[in-house]
């Protein structure tokens, strides 16, 4: 099976179990709030509402790591903008 395959059958199923969510990301980039729409994340609350039968299929399916590495991933991404404004910054500085 292709990467493409397994992607799409990963993403079709959160889709089925309705644990997709669109949002607004908001993130503070030189003191200045900034929107990103049309962001597609995993809702946490919803899953972690999943049967055990459910939740159980997700892990035998091999979704649990990336389902938990996409929500980590989330609460790095303010660091992230802010180091890469810092960088931006200092080179302007330069």
């Amino acid at each position: 099976m292709s990467f493409t395959e397994i992607t799409h059958n990963f993403t079709e199923k959160l889709k089925s179990l309705d644990l997709i969510k669109e949002q607004v990301l908001t993130l503070t980039i030189n003191g200045e709030k900034r929107n990103i729409n049309g962001i597609h994340m995993v809702d946490d609350q919803k899953l972690n509402e999943l049967s055990d039968e459910v939740f159980l299929e997700l892990r035998k399916q091999g979704y649990l790591t990336a389902i938990y590495a996409h929500l980590m991933s989330l609460q790095h991404t303010q660091k992230l903008v802010q180091k890469l404004a810092a960088l931006e910054e200092a080179a302007k500085a330069s």
